[in-house]
């Protein structure tokens, strides 16, 4: 897939499509996580769903051959969770953001390759117009601070027709409840790593990039399956959960993997 998604990436002008405002990244201006992803996911520095391919893969199959059943993407940095979602075997996809970006993104790999995505600008704390039997997203919880997890939660069931799903990754870790923020020296190693997997190619232009990327990402992970049953409580039966080690941003990073489904 690393090689079919750099074609598609490289193949348009990715950047023009940028139209960010507001973001679940950031509210004020996302611009900064955006504009810099496509690059930072070509050199896999950055967090995304191919890091749990297997489980996303064991999961969706199952509603390959569900012809009549819905299934909504909640939130995509670029591309990335739709195309995977395709490569099982998926071929009709709803997808939703809070920022138009990544659904442009979408719409042009769409328009180009033939998929059928069908793309909307919602926010999910506000609710979803429609109801879905599958929804599915990556590391999507992780932006939310812990009171509203619950609240994106139960918006989620709320999105799904009784018996729906909801199959996602979350970061696992804690910090008392406060935002994790990678250290100076975490960020400088970041961005060495991605200069260096430039090869020296466009150097300057991938420092600038894992910059201004790891210069403001931050994130809200839990601490562990007991909080993500205390935060499931009366919204969801959890079917599946388990940690995971995965490469990281910064450090090496864990994650709970978790199919949920609705009571």
């Amino acid at each position: 897939m690393v090689n079919e998604y750099e074609r598609l990436s490289r193949q348009f002008d990715i950047k023009t499509l940028s139209a960010c405002e507001t973001g679940y990244v950031d509210a004020d201006d996302c611009s900064w996580y955006h504009q810099n992803w496509i690059l930072l996911r070509q050199l896999g520095v950055v967090s995304n769903p191919f890091w749990h391919e297997h489980f996303f893969e064991e999961q969706l199959k199952e509603y390959v051959a569900c012809r009549d059943s819905k299934m909504l993407v909640l939130g995509t940095a670029d591309f990335s969770m739709p195309y995977l979602c395709r490569q099982v075997g998926l071929q009709e996809l709803y997808i939703s953001d809070i920022c138009l970006t990544p659904l442009n993104i979408c719409d042009m790999i769409a328009a180009n390759e033939g998929y059928h995505w069908h793309t909307s600008v919602n926010d999910i704390r506000e609710g979803l117009p429609a109801r879905y039997d599958l929804i599915v997203n990556d590391a999507f919880l992780t932006r939310f601070e812990y009171e509203e997890k619950k609240d994106v939660l139960v918006k989620i069931g709320q999105a799904l027709n009784a018996g729906g799903k909801y199959v996602t990754t979350i970061r696992k870790g804690w910090n008392n409840g406060k935002p994790v923020i990678p250290s100076k020296d975490e960020k400088d190693c970041f961005v060495k790593k991605a200069v260096k997997l430039s090869n020296g190619s466009s150097a300057n232009d991938t420092e600038v990039s894992a910059r201004q990327y790891i210069e403001k990402m931050i994130s809200y992970p839990i601490k562990d399956e007991e909080v993500l049953f205390q935060l499931c409580k009366d919204l969801f039966s959890i079917e599946y959960v388990a940690s995971i080690d995965v490469p990281g941003e910064c450090v090496e990073s864990t994650y709970l993997q978790a199919v949920l489904a609705k009571k």
